[in-house]
């Protein structure tokens, strides 16, 4: 099922695109023409013709991809873009004017806030989570990694199930 996937997902692209520096959209609709629910042939075309390429994030991770030259990641399972996540360089200012953009469209979110060490490394997390009634839904996190500000996020339909994680 992917009811925590796509959480999961977005943390490990979190992670990739803040050691691999990945570069920040500046508005809301940055998604590039991907779209939740195309098929991974369609996505892999549409990389290609921005002259991107999409390449496997772990052979530990199944399905999850990220898009070369973007500041995108694709989770792909049955064929389906179930997920798609977005990095973005930015502070609180940044993260608040999102979640507010996201509040009229939306409603209110559910929050969550977590701080965890890794080692000698603090990772703070401020998650908020966004649906709608038709099951289209948005988290938006904030994240401090040894104090370094990202923002991230996952753009998702909650009713497309999987039922299985596929490489294509």
């Amino acid at each position: 099922m992917l009811n925590g996937l796509p959480l999961i997902c977005g943390f490990a692209f979190a992670l990739t695109a803040l050691s691999t520096g990945a570069t920040c959209a500046q508005t809301l609709d940055g998604l590039h023409d991907f779209k939740l629910g195309s098929s991974f042939a369609d996505a892999q075309r549409n990389a290609s013709e921005k002259g991107w390429r999409l390449k496997e994030l772990s052979p530990f991770l199944p399905g999850n991809w990220l898009v070369e030259g973007s500041n995108l990641g694709l989770f792909v399972c049955d064929d389906k873009v179930a997920s798609i996540q977005q990095h973005r360089d930015g502070g609180l200012h940044d993260f608040a004017l999102i979640v507010q953009d996201f509040r009229i469209e939306y409603g209110e979110p559910a929050t969550t806030i977590v701080t965890f060490p890794i080692g000698p490394t603090w990772i703070s997390n401020i998650d908020v989570r966004f649906t709608s009634p038709s099951g289209e839904s948005v988290n938006v996190q904030l994240s401090s990694t040894d104090e370094k500000l990202g923002i991230h996020l996952n753009f998702f339909n909650a009713n497309m199930q999987c039922t299985t994680e596929t490489k294509p």
